[in-house]
């Protein structure tokens, strides 16, 4: 089985990793909380794996997110959402934008 990294399952895995990190839980915690398991849910993140939508429904319900909010990020990633307002858009974006880069590479910056 070969691995790769398609761009909707990356912007997907990372917006997940982001409400996981927004709400301060671990893989372990989510996943318990989803129904399936860490490595599991680690590779939905990096977008390694696909998922069924009842998988999603089911990591939204266990990070505290509507699914509907989810696709709608999806589909505007740069809408401010609360929280974020003190940035404004530039800074909304630039944000999002470092958040993608390797923890060596932030680590650099």
């Amino acid at each position: 089985m070969s691995l790769h990294k398609t761009i909707p399952h990356m912007e997907l895995g990372l917006l997940l990793k982001h409400y996981r990190e927004r709400l301060g839980a671990t893989l372990e915690e989510v996943a318990y909380r989803a129904g399936t398991d860490a490595s599991n849910l680690s590779r939905i993140e990096r977008g390694l794996q696909q998922t069924s939508v009842q998988v999603l429904e089911n990591i939204a319900q266990a990070l505290q997110v509507q699914l509907s909010e989810v696709f709608k990020r999806l589909e505007n990633p740069y809408d401010i959402t609360e929280g974020e307002e003190k940035w404004g858009q530039q800074g909304v974006l630039l944000l999002r934008i470092l958040s993608k880069l390797e923890e060596d590479d932030q680590e650099l910056i």
